[in-house]
């Protein structure tokens, strides 16, 4: 679900890296729970809005499987 999700907001998303790492609340987390959490990640992690909302109303954050607050991207080193 992760890659699939990333695959949507990839073009939208600052150029860096990014690490997805989920806690064990996730494990009991549904679909749709799991799907508003990344959405909620891209958003935080500077995507737009508009391609995310496939299907769902509204972005909300669970706490149970919130990483916390997002890192902000790695900039490439300068030459």
């Amino acid at each position: 679900m992760a890659r699939d999700s990333f695959r949507h907001v990839r073009g939208q998303l600052p150029a860096g890296d990014y690490v997805l790492l989920a806690q064990r609340a996730a494990a009991d987390a549904n679909n749709e729970q799991l799907r508003q959490a990344l959405s909620a990640l891209w958003l935080r992690a500077g995507a737009a809005s508009p391609s995310l909302k496939r299907g769902a109303a509204a972005v909300t954050m669970h706490a149970d499987i919130d990483a916390g607050p997002p890192q902000p991207p790695r900039q490439p080193p300068s030459s």
